[in-house]
């Protein structure tokens, strides 16, 4: 029952974003629309923070799932550009929050975990040592860094970004 609650309260955070900035969601809103108490909110979550960050990571391990699933890196990494893209409203809410350095950290190390994963499950056989850990946070953010300069251009389709991602990983 309290997952069921979490993720209630989750979901209805989600769904506010689409219609309010996120500096304006507060946790009377959510209590209100859950029909819980604020006593019940904060057994959950510390703040509106907390279930950004909680939110985002459920949803990103969502992909991850996915994309660990799929059989070409073509189709993973259209896995993670289909998730930007279809959270396009939320990462550039986040991004104008006042509390964006925290969501850009957030989103960083988001990053990092999948490229990590991805990285591990396609090539188990690779060492994890100091020099590869650089190369890790070197990739991750240049992904990062694409994924927030794409984010606010329309001139770009998803399709065309995936490829483009694949051709830079394929090099």
């Amino acid at each position: 029952m309290p997952m069921n609650v979490k993720n209630r309260i989750a979901d209805t955070f989600w769904k506010l974003t689409l219609t309010k900035h996120i500096d304006k969601i507060t946790v009377k809103d959510i209590v209100e629309i859950c029909g819980i108490s604020r006593q019940t909110f904060y057994y959950h979550f510390q703040d509106i923070l907390d279930v950004v960050e909680w939110t985002a990571n459920r949803e990103i391990q969502t992909m991850i799932v996915q994309s660990l699933k799929a059989k070409t890196q073509e189709e993973s990494v259209r896995q993670a550009v289909s998730f930007f893209f279809s959270h396009k409203i939320i990462w550039n809410k986040l991004l104008t929050s006042k509390s964006r350095e925290h969501f850009e950290k957030m989103a960083m190390n988001a990053l990092h975990k999948y490229v990590a994963q991805m990285i591990k499950y396609k090539r188990p056989d690779l060492v994890m040592d100091a020099e590869f850990e650089i190369g890790l946070h070197f990739l991750t953010y240049g992904l990062g860094g694409l994924f927030l300069e794409y984010a606010n251009r329309e001139d770009v389709t998803e399709e065309q970004f995936t490829k483009q991602i694949c051709r830079l990983l394929s090099k």
